[in-house]
């Protein structure tokens, strides 16, 4: 028996293949946000979504993005109605008016919940802040990354290798 990232393994004739857990049915429809995810997760984080199903965590997982993507959803469609002076009053009075502030106001909410839910992953925001970490230095665990400052430590570094570069050529030329 192997284990590696976090998923057990049997041997059989010299192959390794991984330990399926019985998978449980979701008690009900993951929903829209949930089967986003799952398909994001599926083509830019396959390893983490071949954990899940491995490990039948998949529809838990799922549900909570969902209901987390949800409860986002419902709440900035209502500041955004607030803000924007969309009532019922409005509906009464111009329907057609009504439906296109509405529907810029989904186009606007739902594009805030696929930056801030659907396509991040917590595993890739660790990978940057790994990264910076790693080339900037003096980051203590736990502490957030300036990521301003780290474009412009990057730009620095940039111009450092280009005189480098131009310094060589014009001894070599």
């Amino acid at each position: 028996m192997l284990v590696r990232n976090n998923l057990t393994y049997t041997e059989i004739d010299g192959i390794n293949y991984p330990d399926f857990e019985e998978g449980k049915l979701p008690p009900k429809p993951i929903g829209q946000w949930g089967r986003r995810h799952a398909f994001y997760l599926k083509e830019f984080n396959y390893p983490k979504y071949f954990r899940l199903l491995c490990t039948a965590d998949m529809y838990d997982y799922l549900e909570l993005v969902n209901e987390e993507a949800t409860e986002l959803y419902d709440r900035l469609i209502e500041q955004y109605k607030k803000k924007q002076g969309v009532t019922e009053k409005l509906k009464a009075k111009d329907m057609m008016e009504w439906v296109g502030r509405m529907n810029n106001i989904h186009n606007q909410v739902t594009d805030v919940v696929y930056d801030q839910i659907i396509f991040v992953d917590e595993a890739i925001k660790q990978e940057h802040f790994e990264y910076y970490r790693r080339y900037k230095g003096a980051l203590k665990p736990g502490e957030e990354p300036d990521f301003k400052a780290f474009t412009r430590f990057e730009k620095k570094e940039e111009r450092k290798r280009q005189k480098a570069v131009e310094k060589k050529e014009a001894q070599n030329g």
